[in-house]
């Protein structure tokens, strides 16, 4: 059922040779999607996540009326980068200045070669901090508290290790990507779903 104040953007995923009826009930509010005789999925050795097998309906919000104003979300794949670009817990971690980490910015200083200074702040960030096991997109903490715990998830630690590279005036850009057990992204569509990292 769709709410009347909101509109949603959905791909059917589907083999080609397995028919889908989807029957929109205006009215209602609602959309039927029907399909029949799926067959089932068993686990194979070397396959990748299953969600690339299931025959599927993905949603995503596109926008919806508050107070009688449109707010839209992302519908495309320029649109979806300015809505990272502008959220305060993915691109605002990358432009902080973290003052926690001023003592490490004079030990750099002195390393002139590119290659050398890039490896000392990998290094330091991998044997500094522990990751606690969970991938997303956003920074669900602070840098500031990331770096007092020496630990955080797949985005605080890799929005840090960007700022620390970008504050070393190297040319460094976050890429969202999707681990094999989570499933292949299709371009065609820009849906955020597809996505369960940041690197």
């Amino acid at each position: 059922y769709i709410p009347p104040n909101a509109e949603f953007n959905y791909v059917v995923k589907k083999n080609s040779f397995m028919n889908i009826n989807i029957v929109p009930l205006r009215d209602a509010g609602a959309v039927i999607y029907e399909m029949k005789n799926i067959p089932g999925l068993r686990d194979e050795a070397y396959s990748t996540s299953y969600r690339d097998y299931l025959q599927r309906v993905s949603f995503q919000l596109s926008s919806y009326n508050r107070n009688g104003a449109q707010v839209r979300f992302s519908n495309d794949w320029k649109e979806l980068n300015r809505e990272f670009m502008g959220d305060r817990d993915f691109y605002g971690q990358i432009k902080k200045n973290v003052p926690a980490l001023a003592s490490l910015k004079t030990i750099w200083v002195d390393r002139t070669d590119a290659y050398e200074k890039m490896k000392f702040i990998y290094d330091y960030v991998r044997q500094n901090f522990s990751w606690d096991g969970l991938y997303s997109l956003y920074a669900s903490e602070s840098l500031k508290s990331t770096i007092e715990k020496k630990r955080g998830g797949a985005a605080e630690l890799n929005l840090l290790l960007i700022n620390l590279l970008k504050d070393a005036d190297f040319d460094v850009y976050p890429m969202l990507v999707s681990e094999r057990d989570h499933g292949k992204v299709d371009t065609a569509f820009s849906m955020i779903s597809q996505f369960n990292k940041v690197v």
